[in-house]
């Protein structure tokens, strides 16, 4: 073969093999898209099973740790009869596990009680009594909800809103991650970031509009770190 000759050959030969490589390329970019698109699901699955399973628990603050006190559970199911006497023989049946959130410690503080009910009527029940319970106060106990961490996060960011309400005379509670003031929704950005994060980084792109209000326009599957901290600044912003 002369030198042009074995010039065309090769450059013939190098397209072929790129044309190879492209659609091996294109092929694995459509295969880690719809992988992503699974792990984000699967993602967003299990955040929202674990949420939807905590609403059958309640949390146990104050309770002193004490060996000769007894059993935990024991206690737990006093406590709660206190709380709700109208329900108080159905406890030892309806209460299904208690126990105490990590390990002990040589500090005087004690840990927090988780405590998961079979049903959760009762749960709402013992729940609904424990606001603004007598025995709860004098007793030095709280009874909270038994939140996931990305809701407890929120909660702790969107306080200072509702406690300003309150102090105000507005009508301010939370549900789950919202908070609401005075039937309004209002949602902490951390829980945006945070999902963002978790579900395999998108990236909400946003414009001002002519009053300066943040507007959602759509997601794209793009993230860049300088865009986070962009995206995090400009909603709270707006909280």
């Amino acid at each position: 073969y002369t030198p042009k000759t074995k010039s065309r050959l090769c450059k013939r030969s190098l397209s072929a093999k790129c044309e190879i490589i492209f659609e091996k390329v294109t092929s694995m970019e459509t295969t880690v898209r719809n992988t992503d698109q699974a792990i984000t699901f699967l993602n967003e699955s299990l955040l929202e099973a674990n949420s939807y399973r905590r609403r059958w628990g309640l949390r146990l603050q104050g309770m002193k740790e004490d060996d000769q006190q007894g059993n935990t559970w024991d206690l737990v199911i006093k406590v709660l009869g206190k709380i709700s006497p109208k329900i108080a023989e159905k406890l030892p049946e309806v209460v299904d596990s208690v126990h105490r959130i990590g390990k002990r410690t040589d500090s005087n503080s004690a840990r927090g009680i988780i405590i998961q009910f079979s049903m959760r009527h009762f749960r709402d029940i013992v729940w609904r009594d424990a606001r603004g319970s007598k025995f709860l106060e004098e007793a030095h106990l709280r009874l909270k909800e038994d939140l996931s961490p990305d809701k407890r996060v929120a909660r702790t960011k969107a306080w200072p809103l509702v406690k300003k309400a309150r102090e105000e005379g507005k009508r301010a509670s939370f549900v789950g991650a919202f908070a609401y003031i005075e039937g309004k929704k209002f949602l902490s950005c951390f829980v945006i970031s945070y999902r963002l994060l978790m579900f395999g980084g998108f990236f909400i792109h946003m414009i001002r509009n002519i009053r300066g209000q943040i507007m959602l326009l759509h997601v794209s599957h793009e993230l860049t770190f300088g865009s986070y901290l962009l995206m995090q600044f400009s909603l709270s912003q707006t909280l």
